[in-house]
């Protein structure tokens, strides 16, 4: 199996967290369309609502590496580089 799955936490600015649910809405919509995409959400924090979560899987490491390139991706970071305030991401594969 070559699935590469990604966990990943964005930590919103608390006066940002409307914006970055807006465009974290469009972000999942556009890449679930990405080739090699096999599963790709994001959830908020019930408790803090500053944090996102993602779950992420992807076909191959070569879909994911292709993800970190694609518009949609770029654009968001481009966007929200003033609204986020922290970002730990985790590639992992199944064992």
């Amino acid at each position: 199996m070559n699935e590469v799955t990604v966990f990943a936490k964005i930590t919103a600015k608390k006066e940002c967290v409307s914006q970055v649910l807006a465009e974290l809405k469009n972000l999942v919509a556009l890449v679930q369309k990405e080739p090699g995409c096999v599963a790709y959400k994001a959830h908020q924090n019930l408790r803090q609502p500053e944090l996102f979560h993602f779950y992420e899987v992807w076909a191959s490491q070569e879909s994911l590496d292709r993800h970190a390139k694609a518009p949609a991706l770029t654009d968001f970071q481009r966007k929200a580089a003033d609204w986020v305030e922290g970002l730990d991401v985790i590639a992992s594969k199944e064992v």
